[in-house]
């Protein structure tokens, strides 16, 4: 269904990031939750707003703001495995 130019690269990108969270947690489910919250993010977007949905553009701290909680949940995400991994080896 993400065929179209536009669209091909956010999905790339979400399906990185996605991979990452499995891989991180060490469960499907975190790409599985994070996937079904994209899309219901989506589908309330478009359900509220309709085709205006696609025009609008949000504020530039909002862009920053999201940046800096998708950088921490990461972080936080990466220390959390590295610790786990620490764990089992000993």
């Amino acid at each position: 269904l993400h065929q179209t130019r536009v669209q091909a690269p956010m999905m790339v990108l979400l399906g990185l990031y996605f991979g990452t969270l499995v891989w991180l947690t060490g469960s499907l489910w975190a790409g599985v939750i994070a996937h079904a919250a994209n899309n219901f993010a989506v589908l309330v977007v478009t359900q509220k707003y309709g085709s205006a949905a696609a025009a609008f553009r949000a504020p530039w701290w909002i862009y920053v703001l999201s940046a800096v909680v998708f950088a921490g949940a990461m972080l936080l995400l990466a220390i959390d495995r590295r610790e786990r991994d620490r764990f089992q080896t000993l």
